[in-house]
């Protein structure tokens, strides 16, 4: 009798083990996503409780909602509605929206259907229309390889800033393609905050050069026209990679330049009238080495980066 409650405890005890080693786990590996609907493939999988960690290094599918990209849109109450890596557009019940959100006389990125490395700190851009709340946006950029002389190489360059139109409750695609700046920018990295009236957005896309962005207002009348302004007492390096960052409260503006030359710029910003005061920039480039795109994050109050 004592031999069989030792074995339902140990048996118990396994169990609980098993669970507690389950329950936590790091997904790691490169979305490899075909138009064929094949799932994507990890090369690394991290179970880990408090004492220990396990991994197991054999490729295993993993059927993410969200694994064309991190960029995903969801209503209100949380629940999933498309998702998109800045060219293909999905919805929740695994329906291709779009292949291609882009103009006809634009390649695909790297020439190749199935690619999928998108950085999507640099876009695209989910938001929800002011005007109308079964219905929401998508901002996209259209890039170009274009030569620049004041860069080693032909970087990518946007050519057009975009937006796709949706119908939320259907999660069906209304338009695609919508034209609102053609003016050359660094590629990707289009910010988006809140107005003060808590129901608008404003709309930054940073330019080619650090001193310069545009800027515009989505409201229940659409997206206005982006204006071009220029920061004075900021030098005009070239850039190409760049990334953009709010502060939690929307005061704070923080611009990365993050390829070949590395800058850090903070900003106040003010949600009435979208101005930027106080600028300040800062050269990272003897802590970074030259051509690396790093992964920039910054705290809720735009006090540190991480």
């Amino acid at each position: 009798m004592k031999s069989k409650f030792l074995s339902i405890i140990y048996l118990l005890f396994s169990f609980c083990c098993i669970a507690q080693r389950e329950a936590d786990i790091i997904y790691a590996g490169r979305n490899n996503f075909s138009i064929l609907n094949n799932p994507p493939e990890g090369p690394l999988l991290i179970k880990y409780n408090n004492d220990s960690l396990e991994s197991i290094t054999y490729d295993t599918p993993a059927y993410l909602t969200t694994f064309y990209s991190r960029a995903a849109y969801s209503d209100k109450y949380g629940n999933f509605k498309f998702a998109s890596n800045n060219w293909r557009l999905v919805n929740s019940l695994g329906e291709v929206l779009a292949y291609k959100l882009w103009r006809n006389d634009i390649n695909w990125p790297s020439g190749s259907l199935d690619t999928t490395t998108v950085d999507v700190a640099k876009g695209p851009l989910f938001l929800n229309d002011p005007g109308d709340s079964t219905k929401a946006y998508l901002f996209y950029s259209q890039f170009k390889p274009i030569f620049s002389q004041s860069l080693n190489g032909s970087p990518n360059r946007d050519v057009y800033f975009t937006y796709a139109y949706l119908d939320v409750p259907t999660q069906q695609l209304i338009s695609k393609n919508n034209i609102i700046l053609s003016d050359t920018t660094s590629i990707g990295d289009m910010m988006a905050v809140r107005h003060a009236n808590g129901r608008d957005w404003w709309l930054i896309k940073p330019s080619l050069y650090t001193n310069k962005y545009f800027i515009g207002l989505l409201s229940p009348s659409g997206v206005s026209e982006m204006q071009q302004i220029t920061i004075q007492n900021l030098t005009p390096h070239d850039q190409h990679y760049t990334c953009s960052f709010f502060s939690q409260d929307g005061s704070k503006f923080v611009h990365c330049t993050d390829f070949v030359n590395h800058w850090v710029q903070t900003m106040d910003f003010d949600r009435c009238t979208g101005q930027f005061s106080n600028s300040m920039e800062y050269d990272f480039n003897n802590l970074i080495r030259n051509g690396n795109v790093s992964g920039w994050q910054i705290s809720p109050d735009a006090s540190k980066m991480y």
